[in-house]
């Protein structure tokens, strides 16, 4: 065993120890504990070298596997990790805080898990943690939402678990490697179902609008980095090259596009968002070409960025305001002037505009599907890179910051917050804007992350600059000429949780009926039985025909009423001799242990 700090022990550390504090002292742990982790990052290898394993009872147990994959993930992991703490400065309490921090602390115990079982630990307990995430909203929309969460999770589990045991059945091995998976069979497409679950593919795609909006303005920004990225993440290291995730990537594209379209809650429609970024990534992994893997790999990245960096500055107006649908926002520039750059700045890189991280990393991926000759998806992914536009790029910073009231056009707008968000969230969202311009300008240091062997990618071209800004601005030019169409209506999108939400009902309440009138018959039955066995015991052979009757008299119609009644009556005005009693729970004693046996 090679002894080396795991990145995730900082973040647990920090999740015990912030749970005692107060606001103010648990923000400067759980910042330093991150920063820790970022520390524990840095020293790592890189290459594989650093391996912390066990053996109990001849299974081998991998806590840190440190390749370049693993190290990637962890970078932005923790970076991440890192700006959410100090964007949540002063404002969690301890037990958001502790989930928080285990929260990330998992995702980083999955990313360098060596071995299924491993890493199924740390799935589970990360699925634990969110679920305490999102009842730190304090509403009872959160806690009907960490219920549904854990039942959607606890599903991908269960298939995850059961993959596993299956593939450990048929091969002898618990390795986490794509040629184990590859072995075909039941058991490994029940884990990549795990996997996609938690990637939130369609049709599993409601958990996420679901929950991640009924956390706290600072809960949902961890919550945005974490979960889906982390299933990116395994499908990267275990399925490459499965076609099926090219379907599945393009179904989530187009399932994520037109939800968020519809959308009026803000956080929702983000939520939409990253199901339809991350079914980008699924398209990516599914192509399997060393080029489209590096592509996920650098759009993971900048997506953590700037969703969080969208996540944060929706959390700021959401707790300036106490707003939280674009039908009750608008005309907030004054208000929060810096509150909207960072917003900018987020939509653009969304939208893949150049100069920013979305525009290196997401054309890579793009050029690699045309590389691999797969013209209608790449012409598929060129669409939806225009919609995505419509829908973040210029439909939230316009309707959040400038839009007005709907057909009044000269109202005051409903939501007037009287001053910009706190100075540490401030910083957060600077340093994450930062990011992402200095990345969109000077991409070599990300490229020289990714760890797949691949010609370099050079994103200014002219002629891809050219292109892309034709396209954004075909899509601009759209959203001026239509924005009365593409204008939020209040009310409520029907998503697929829709069938499982009432499903469920119906089931609980057959459910229901079905077990009560089985017990109700079950104890009918038994009370027959106990006044057959009295009056047996009592009466003799002469009275076996009004037994018969009162077991089944329901059989036999009304005409039998007076030898029920006879037969009751009997029952009524009799009690067993103790002897008796005795002797049949004796024989019913020996009967059952005849038959077990």
């Amino acid at each position: 065993m090679t002894a080396s700090l795991h990145p995730a022990l900082p973040l647990f550390a920090g999740a015990v120890l912030t749970a005692f504090l107060g606001k103010k002292a648990g923000g400067m742990a759980s910042l330093a504990a991150a920063l820790a982790s970022v520390w524990a990052v840095s020293i790592l290898p890189g290459d594989g070298g650093a391996v912390l394993s066990l053996h109990p009872a001849g299974m081998a147990l991998e806590f840190l596997r440190a390749d370049k994959l693993a190290v990637l993930f962890a970078w932005i992991f923790t970076i991440s990790a890192s700006i959410s703490c100090l964007f949540a400065f002063g404002r969690q309490g301890g037990p958001e805080r502790a989930a928080t921090l285990a929260y990330a602390g998992s995702a980083l115990g999955a990313v360098f898990a060596g071995d299924m079982v491993t890493l199924y630990v740390f799935w589970e307990a990360m699925a634990l943690a969110a679920v305490f995430v999102i009842l730190a909203g304090g509403t009872e929309k959160s806690r009907a939402a960490a219920y549904r969460y854990a039942l959607v999770h606890l599903f991908g589990g269960v298939c995850f678990l059961a993959g596993l045991v299956l593939l450990a059945a048929k091969t002898g091995s618990t390795a986490f490697t794509a040629t184990l998976l590859a072995e075909g069979g039941p058991g490994p497409l029940l884990v990549l179902a795990g996997f996609l679950i938690n990637a939130s593919a369609f049709p599993f795609s409601a958990w996420l609008p679901d929950s991640y909006p009924e956390s706290s303005p600072t809960g949902g920004v961890f919550l945005s980095a974490f979960t889906t990225k982390t299933a990116v993440y395994v499908l990267i290291r275990g399925f490459p090259g499965f076609d099926i995730l090219i379907v599945a990537g393009c179904l989530m594209i187009l399932y994520g596009l037109i939800y968020a379209l519809r959308e009026n809650d803000l956080r929702r429609l983000l939520s939409y968002s990253i199901t339809n970024q991350v079914g980008f990534m699924l398209v990516g992994i599914g192509v399997g070409t060393p080029e489209a893997l590096n592509g996920a790999c650098a759009l993971a990245f900048c997506h953590i960025l700037y969703k969080s960096l969208l996540f944060m500055s929706a959390g700021s107006v959401i707790a300036a305001t106490g707003k939280r649908k674009l039908t009750d926002l608008g005309g907030l520039f004054a208000a929060m002037p810096l509150t909207f750059a960072a917003t900018v700045v987020g939509a653009m890189s969304l939208s893949a505009l150049p100069g920013t991280c979305g525009f290196v990393s997401k054309p890579m991926l793009i050029a690699a599907t045309a590389e691999a000759h797969m013209a209608l998806v790449w012409l598929f992914l060129e669409a939806a890179s225009a919609g995505t536009l419509l829908y973040a790029g210029l439909a939230v910073p316009y309707f959040v910051f400038f839009g007005q009231t709907p057909g009044a056009p000269e109202a005051r707008p409903k939501a007037s917050p009287r001053r910009e968000a706190p100075v540490a969230a401030l910083m957060a969202m600077g340093l994450a804007s930062l990011a992402c311009l200095g990345i969109g300008v000077y991409p070599w240091p990300l490229y020289a992350l990714l760890p797949f062997a691949a010609p370099e990618f050079v994103p200014y071209l002219p002629g891809r600059v050219t292109a892309t800004i034709e396209l954004l601005a075909f899509a601009g030019l759209f959203f001026a000429l239509y924005v009365p169409i593409l204008r939020r209506r209040p009310g409520i999108t029907l998503d697929t949780d829709f069938f499982y939400r009432t499903g469920g009902r119906f089931l609980y309440r057959l459910a229901d009926a079905v077990t009560g009138s089985v017990n109700t018959a079950a104890l009918d039955m038994a009370a027959r039985a106990a006044a057959a066995l009295n009056r047996l015991t009592a009466q003799g052979p002469q009275k076996l025909a009004a037994l018969v009757v009162t077991l089944f008299f329901p059989l036999l119609g009304k005409n039998a009423h007076r030898l029920r009644d006879d037969a009751a009556l009997a029952a009524q005005t009799w009690t067993p001799p103790v002897g008796v009693t005795l002797a049949a729970a004796l024989f019913g004693l020996c009967l059952i242990l005849i038959l077990v046996l």
